[in-house]
């Protein structure tokens, strides 16, 4: 491979690290081209995308877009395959899940990083857990409007008591 090709191939890596807000390094050194090829089918099929990498690239990519290079060099061995979307990490979890049932193959999350979190050596139900900060925010919101809601009704019942109060208090 040249060296125009490589600088090529990382730029096009560091495009997509700074355009997605979900990135998964997945293991793909037990699949073959067939594998390969079904994964990018399923991930067509959801708006993602599937490139497969050699480390040493994937490495220099990571070390010129983010900070993360350092604690996840750890884990780019074997070959690897990275899995780039906009979509929440629960869609791609999910994904991975019903691809290593439906197919009987086993795909291993190496790392991901989900709006600018890093997580390492996560099962790909972990991640299938991680809510985005805008679910995160929506819980908080409704938490706190349930609590408003319930302060409100006890101003209004208390209102309540204190009009029954004057009135009895006037009789």
């Amino acid at each position: 491979m040249s060296k125009i090709l490589k600088k090529d191939i990382i730029l096009k890596i560091k495009n997509d690290i700074k355009k997605y807000k979900t990135i998964y390094i997945v293991n793909i050194n037990n699949l073959n081209a067939l594998d390969i090829s079904m994964i990018r089918s399923y991930c067509y099929k959801f708006d993602i995308i599937f490139k497969v990498a050699k480390n040493t690239l994937i490495k220099k990519s990571l070390d010129q877009s983010s900070s993360y290079y350092n604690t996840i060099d750890s884990v780019l061995h074997e070959s690897s395959g990275m899995i780039f979307s906009n979509h929440n990490s629960k869609k791609i979890a999910n994904m991975l899940n019903n691809i290593n049932i439906n197919n009987n193959i086993n795909i291993i999350v190496k790392g991901a990083i989900i709006e600018d979190i890093l997580y390492v050596n996560c099962s790909i139900n972990e991640l299938s857990k991680i809510k985005s900060q805008k679910d995160l925010l929506m819980d908080i919101i409704n938490g706190l409007n349930n609590q408003f809601s319930t302060i409100m009704a006890n101003i209004q019942s208390n209102n309540k008591i204190l009009t029954l109060l004057k009135i009895l208090e006037k009789k």
